[in-house]
């Protein structure tokens, strides 16, 4: 649940490729109207709680003290015939949790820099796709899904939700701030610009406007397998502050995730994959499906301390943007 593997969704189709155009020739746009844009802009920041890596450094510290304890690396080294049992299944717990705990506070603090390997240099300079400077619209299409972890009452009706939101991929790096988001790699990212404050969707009583502020977007490598085609992840949120309803499909107030993969030439996506790719900047290739979740920590994941809790809200498409 908290990796929502879009590849799941790749059938076997035709490959179809789409140019998208520019948002600015939509809206009439020019630089008096980015410098409008640009002056609106507001501070995105990490919704993770310090409270998790709080819980993560006391962990990975009482593991660290207890691998020092003769039942653990001592008795794996230094036994001796009075020396008692050796626990070599709490040694092996505590060596994990020690070796997880420093790896991840390390990314979250971003003192090594690791995470800005996903962004966009002044040069061009990267060591993944870029999508700075793509303009296009998703199509935000909520509802209840299959493996969802959404209270049971949620979109049970199988009504949906639908938002199109216009976006712009914009090469401003950002620094969220410790602990950053886990689900964009930390704590860098590029910023995520939404051309309107508001989207509507037609409801029972009619049209109904939805708040929508920017976000951020990374590209991430694929680390689970070997990737020779210049595949990776795209990851990027936006956020709703005053979320949304239709029927019984509520989208709660707060930051949705989204991922998807992107290709770092259009042509080497594999035609297999059946999913209509979009042609961005400098020919990389975006899957036009993906998947939209919401972070949920509580207890259970001891607030994120073990990883975050990812809750299915839905599917997103990626789409052409039309001039008027």
């Amino acid at each position: 649940q908290s990796n929502f593997n879009v590849n799941l969704l790749f059938q076997k189709k035709t490959l179809k490729i789409h140019n998208v155009p520019a948002i600015s020739a939509m809206n009439g746009g020019g630089d008096n109207d980015e410098n409008e844009r640009r002056g609106g802009k507001k501070k995105v920041a990490s919704t993770s709680l310090p409270l998790s890596s709080i819980i993560l450094t006391i962990i990975a510290l009482r593991s660290l003290i207890q691998l020092f304890l003769p039942t653990e690396i001592p008795g794996v080294f230094f036994a001796g015939s009075n020396a008692p049992p050796t626990d070599y299944i709490a040694t092996a717990f505590d060596v994990f949790f020690v070796g997880y705990g420093a790896q991840t506070l390390v990314d979250q603090s971003g003192v090594l820099g690791r995470n800005k390997k996903s962004l966009v240099s002044d040069t061009g300079g990267m060591s993944q796709p870029s999508l700075a400077g793509l303009e296009c619209r998703i199509t935000l299409n909520i509802g209840r899904e299959q493996g969802t972890w959404m209270d049971k009452d949620w979109a049970a009706s199988g009504a949906r939700l639908v938002l199109p939101v216009n976006l712009r991929f914009s090469q401003e790096e950002i620094d969220l701030g410790f602990p950053g988001e886990e689900a964009i790699g930390g704590r860098f990212c590029n910023r995520l610009e939404t051309p309107d404050n508001f989207v509507t969707f037609v409801g029972p009583q009619g049209e109904v406007k939805v708040r929508v502020d920017g976000g951020c977007w990374a590209i991430l490598p694929i680390s689970e397998r070997q990737s020779d085609n210049g595949e990776a992840k795209l990851r990027f949120f936006l956020d709703f502050p005053d979320g949304a309803s239709r029927n019984d499909v509520t989208l709660p107030a707060g930051r949705v995730f989204f991922s998807g993969v992107c290709f770092e030439q259009a042509s080497n996506a594999p035609s297999e994959i059946g999913e209509s790719i979009l042609v961005g900047p400098d020919n990389v290739g975006i899957l036009a499906d993906g998947g939209m979740t919401m972070k949920k920590n509580g207890l259970l994941n001891l607030y994120g301390a073990l990883g975050d809790t990812n809750l299915i809200l839905g599917r997103y498409k990626v789409e052409k943007v039309y001039n008027a």
